[in-house]
């Protein structure tokens, strides 16, 4: 698969997950909930295509098959999904939450393979309106769980430590609680443990926060200066190539909507590369260097208030993003 396609592919699959409004009192379910979430297998025999070099790789999206491997997972609504190994046996497990037909859930499935996944019973809380992501901020060789969102009592935020056999213990990182937000790991501050990004709405207000990992389990809100946002969406990458993290982030301020860029300066200090990005809410984003010239490109798709849009911007040797026109 060339990778604009594969690129595309992810962020549009995210966006169906983890797109919602704003959440109303109790997180109401939404009066339809889609039976399954179906995983699509690519049949595409990347590895064969790319052993035969470029001539024998599909150009075309009608060359490209992904096909329903029926993984039983439940449908659910208003929810956010992500992908990691947090057994380490060496294929990637499903992290699920949203509103199904049962209610509120928080579920991991671990991939027994050919098409099976089977949930664990990790313990975590249900939510809608919600984001989660894994990565490992103890530095102990296993994937911890970011998860945020609405539970019906009340929005949270919460670390969750992987101790291994399919348990997680609640990190009790001292996060504020959001829904319609949107988080993210990352190592801004390049000491060797991973931060967090958290935006979303916590009842009292929007935030956009950056949280530095002092370990173990202590994450020190850093006053980073970033718009506050809610139906949010965010994502770290290098764009300028300076060997430290960046943020791209979207959203609604209450005043309008925002897309922007912001550099990482060093010592917490984030600036508005002032990337000319029109604003969405309600949408997703993401790095990728599309055309292979050493530096991440943006995928942007959201609603700006006068419609919705998926576009492609091209990061110039200048540091601008222009419009691919993709």
């Amino acid at each position: 698969m060339n990778r604009l396609t594969a690129l595309v592919s992810a962020v549009l699959s995210f966006a169906a997950l983890a797109v919602c409004p704003s959440p109303t009192t109790g997180a109401p379910r939404p009066s339809t909930v889609p039976p399954s979430s179906p995983l699509y297998r690519s049949d595409t025999g990347a590895a064969a295509l790319n052993a035969a070099g470029p001539s024998a790789r599909p150009h075309k999206p009608t060359d490209i098959t992904f096909t329903d491997v029926s993984s039983g997972l439940p449908g659910v609504g208003v929810g956010a999904a992500a992908w990691g190994d947090y057994d380490n046996d060496g294929d990637v497990d499903i992290a699920l939450t949203g509103s199904a037909s049962t209610g509120a859930i928080s579920r991991m499935y671990r991939n027994d393979g050919a098409g099976v996944f089977t949930d664990i019973n990790a313990g975590l809380p249900g939510v809608v309106f919600g984001a989660i992501a894994s990565g490992d901020c103890d530095n102990d060789g296993d994937l911890d769980i970011l998860l945020a969102g609405d539970t019906g009592a009340g929005r949270l935020s919460r670390v969750y430590r992987n101790n291994g056999a399919g348990l997680f213990a609640d990190a009790n990182a001292g996060l504020p609680g959001v829904a319609s937000g949107a988080t993210a790991w990352g190592d801004y501050d390049n000491d060797g443990d991973l931060d967090i990004l958290l935006t979303g709405d916590t009842g009292a207000g929007r935030i956009s926060r950056v949280y530095r990992n002092d370990g173990p389990g202590a994450f020190i809100d850093i006053n980073a200066v970033l718009p506050s946002v809610t139906s949010s969406a965010v994502a770290w990458g290098d764009y300028d190539n300076d060997g430290d993290l960046d943020i791209l982030l979207t959203g609604d301020t209450g005043m309008g909507r925002v897309s922007r860029v912001y550099r990482n300066n060093g010592a917490g200090l984030f600036a508005d590369a002032n990337a000319g990005l029109p604003g969405v809410a309600s949408g997703a984003t993401a790095w990728g260097d599309y055309d292979n010239d050493g530096d991440l490109d943006i995928l942007l798709t959201g609603e700006t208030g006068a419609g919705r849009i998926t576009r492609l911007y091209r990061n110039n040797v200048s540091r601008l993003f222009d419009d691919a026109n993709a």
